[in-house]
């Protein structure tokens, strides 16, 4: 069996809309995400489901630091809260 190592990423980051448009955006208009914070996230990639529901899975290529990373998850929201379930491991390109 294969090790696994658990990491949490965690960021602050301040924005200046209310919190309800930001959830819209990465509820319903994540394809969109990729275009707003073009320094940080490559690309957003859907490979199954629609954009804005349940059940997707979605690839994101995004910069951390100098590392770029990759990683897909599958999409729930839950009343107000928009879980993101991993389900592969993540890639580190340096």
């Amino acid at each position: 069996m294969a090790n696994s190592q658990l990491q949490k990423l965690e960021t602050n980051v301040h924005l200046a809309v209310p919190a309800e448009q930001l959830f819209d955006v990465f509820c319903n208009k994540t394809h969109n995400t990729a275009k707003i914070f073009s320094t940080k996230i490559q690309s957003i990639d859907l490979l199954q489901g629609e954009w804005g529901t349940e059940g997707s899975i979605i690839c994101w290529n995004f910069l951390h630091g100098m590392t770029t990373m990759t990683f897909k998850f599958y999409q729930q929201k839950v009343g107000t809260l928009l879980l993101f379930s991993f389900i592969q491991d993540i890639y580190f390109n340096f």
